[in-house]
């Protein structure tokens, strides 16, 4: 879990690296620029989820991710929770049963 700050330990930020280049086969180069150069962002992301209606559910259900950004500024989202970064949320689970 992120620190008082919000931002990713050291450890962490290494565990999301490994996770990455275990699971990311081919070239690793950048759609945009074509750099291999790609660095994990200090701060776990969570983007909103819309609910019934396509209303926002602040406070409802999120996914957290790790941001990978090359140095052009492109940027992928993995899931946290898959990379094991973070626990699954115990509803999630129950709702999948």
């Amino acid at each position: 879990m992120p620190d008082e700050a919000g931002k990713l330990t050291v450890e962490e930020k290494t565990r999301a690296a490994e996770w990455i280049n275990q699971h990311w086969h081919g070239t690793k180069q950048c759609p945009i620029c074509h750099q291999t150069v790609w660095n994990i962002a200090d701060h776990v992301v969570q983007p909103i989820t819309v609910g019934q209606g396509g209303g926002l559910m602040l406070g409802g259900i999120g996914y957290p991710q790790i941001q990978v950004v090359s140095v052009c500024g492109y940027t992928m989202y993995f899931n946290a929770v898959m990379m094991g970064l973070f626990p699954p949320n115990p509803s999630s689970q129950t709702e999948q049963k």
